[in-house]
Formats: C-alpha cells, sequence, structure tokens
C-alpha cells in the first residue's frame, strides 16, 4: 500500500503501526473451546517529510 499524498507533495500520512501489526496485542483463550483469538495492534498515523531527492524528481 502506497502512502498518500498531503500538502503538496512535501508531507507523507505514513500508517506504523506499534512494534509489527502481525503480532497480537492479547491473546484470548476461551475454556471451553480452547480457541485463541489475537486482537491487532491500534494503528496509529505518523507525518513524515518528503524527500523529493530520494526518489529522483
Amino acid at each position: 500500500m502506497e502512502p498518500s499524498r498531503v500538502d503538496q507533495g512535501k508531507f507523507w500520512n505514513l500508517r506504523v503501526a506499534q512494534d509489527k501489526v502481525a503480532r497480537c496485542a492479547a491473546k484470548l483463550v476461551t475454556p471451553k473451546t480452547g480457541s485463541e483469538t489475537c486482537a491487532l495492534r491500534k494503528v496509529i498515523w505518523r507525518v513524515a517529510q518528503w524527500a523529493q531527492e530520494t526518489i529522483g524528481l
């Protein structure tokens, strides 16, 4: 997934998950079935400066 460009190419919004998205924040085990469910970590948005020279423009 590509980041969305904001402010006429000066900044990029990057979706960044705390630690790793694939990891579980918590595991819940149901005693009756023994099945596990996984809660995804909270996704946060950060703004990073767009470096024009890095993409060759």
